[in-house]
């Protein structure tokens, strides 16, 4: 995909249209072609050329969306920080990413200052706010840059675009390199079964700094969308976003639908406009999809796979059979091949679970100046996820967890997500969460976390108890911990580790 090319033929479809809407300001396509048009030149006035990566340390907001766009324009490579980044892990990101210029939030320039002079590829700071530091260039004097020439850098579909940055299990972030071609894939797969009118609302909740930013950013461009950015994950801020813009579809992590079921106040808000939601990036409890229905009547959920390496979508479900497969990943999107091995990378019997391993040109191009993590994952031109999974004899495809995640009791394995849709069936609890924790005489039991409902009072008793009913002796908990709350990551998947000391 050629951002550029995307912004003006937009333009053209649509320019009255808004495309982008966060807080009191909003952009049609008109004005988004222009505005980002105008950003890409004071980048390029600056010194920056196609191929310059640049860092952008920002919140959830139409800059992110705008600093984004003009990067896209110039040819350069966007990398996106995760605002909550400090300390080490940034510094680190930094140095192995060279950006040449860091767009930084105003808020946020403190946790990089420290460490600026060992940077010593970063050429620009541009600081977003109306009181910018001196010695800083300000972002806002971009956005009216006096120039109006038509930049649009004539990229290779092979040409770097994105470093994301994951950290994945180990702790350690990992650049995750995609290409302008990878760009297609994700709008080609949501429309080979969803079908997005133009025109139709999108809510972005998630953070932007991780895929989810670039993927919503090219999707209002390629479909035609109005997108309303948000920038607290609160169910009243979510509810009330919905109702005032009339928000018709988006797509999240399972723990805020459940916050969404269990607000308050949510009958309060006409969602009415609400007409599909996709629950990704994570084993998806199917009573949580079954109590979304309930609870909002007319609106489609569906379940999907993927994962960043991936640029990320791998499956969506047949949208004609949600009931009779709820539960399922789906199928394979186009051009993705799927397959479930063993250890040795043999294909197991249909229903057996194994790794889920793809290949296609979704595939990322490796980590960044990782060969070594990169020869790790990607053998013989196959994405080894780390997921572990089935497929039935139609050909649908489940998630069962993460590889890392699986817990071996007594030489059985178990794997969390089976534990955890057992307890989202209990009326009285919010979310779980199970790990395996070190034991001295076991080896390794298994730990369950619970927030309880508002209101709500629960024993561990009560908990064994209706485990007992589901579950096989050797998979019952051994410990139940009730929390206010489970930890998180910035994506709001809920952090495993941090429920194991």
């Amino acid at each position: 995909m050629n951002i550029g090319l995307a912004l003006k033929e937009a333009a053209a479809k649509w320019p009255l249209q808004t495309a982008i809407h966060f807080k009191e300001r909003s952009y049609t396509f008109e004005g988004l072609d222009q505005t980002t048009n105008r950003l890409a030149n004071f980048f390029i006035s600056l010194g920056l050329e196609r191929g310059d990566s640049v860092a952008l340390f920002l919140p959830n907001s139409d800059y992110f969306a705008l600093a984004y766009y003009a990067t896209m324009r110039m040819g350069g490579i966007a990398v996106p920080l995760d605002i909550r980044l400090r300390g080490k892990e940034l510094k680190d990101i930094l140095l192995e990413s060279e950006p040449k210029a860091l767009i930084v939030y105003h808020n946020v320039l403190q946790f990089v200052r420290p460490f600026l002079k060992e940077i010593t590829y970063l050429k620009y700071i541009i600081v977003t706010g109306q009181k910018v530091p001196s010695g800083y260039l300000a972002f806002e004097e971009g956005l009216s840059f006096p120039s109006d020439k038509e930049i649009i850098a004539m990229v290779n579909p092979q040409d770097e675009c994105l470093y994301l940055y994951t950290s994945g299990s180990t702790g350690q972030p990992k650049g995750v390199v995609l290409c302008y071609h990878h760009l297609d894939y994700f709008p080609e797969g949501i429309n080979s079964i969803l079908h997005i009118p133009p025109g139709y609302v999108t809510l972005m909740p998630l953070p932007m700094s991780h895929l989810s930013g670039p993927l919503c950013c090219n999707m209002l461009l390629t479909n035609g969308l109005s997108t309303v950015i948000v920038d607290r994950i609160r169910p009243d801020i979510l509810l009330s976003t919905i109702e005032r813009y009339k928000v018709n579809w988006f797509w999240a992590v399972p723990p805020i639908f459940s916050m969404l079921v269990q607000a308050k106040d949510r009958k309060k808000h006409d969602i009415t406009s609400l007409k599909l939601i996709a629950m990704m990036g994570m084993t998806v409890p199917v009573s949580l999809m079954q109590t979304f229905e309930r609870v909002f009547p007319g609106v489609m959920v569906v379940q999907g796979y993927g994962l960043t390496e991936a640029s990320p979508l791998i499956t969506l479900p047949d949208i004609h059979k949600l009931k009779e497969k709820m539960g399922s990943i789906g199928k394979a999107v186009p051009r993705i091949e799927i397959k479930i091995v063993d250890d040795q990378g043999n294909e197991v019997p249909q229903g057996a679970v194994g790794e889920i391993i793809v290949r296609g040109p979704q595939v990322m191009k490796g980590y960044h100046k990782r060969p070594d993590l990169t020869a790790k994952v990607i053998r013989d031109g196959w994405l080894y996820t780390g997921d572990m999974g089935k497929v039935d004899k139609d050909g649908f495809y489940y998630h069962v967890g993460r590889k890392d995640d699986m817990i071996i009791v007594g030489g059985l394995n178990v794997f969390p997500a089976e534990i955890e849709t057992v307890l989202y069936r209990h009326p009285d609890i919010a979310e779980a969460a199970v790990v395996g924790i070190p034991d001295s005489l076991r080896g390794t039991v298994i730990k369950a976390a619970i927030v309880p409902v508002p209101g709500a009072y629960i024993t561990e008793q009560d908990l064994r108890k209706f485990c007992q009913k589901y579950l096989a002796t050797y998979k019952i908990p051994q410990q139940f911990v009730i929390m206010d709350a489970l930890p998180k990551t910035g994506t709001g998947k809920i952090f495993r580790e941090g429920l194991r000391g």
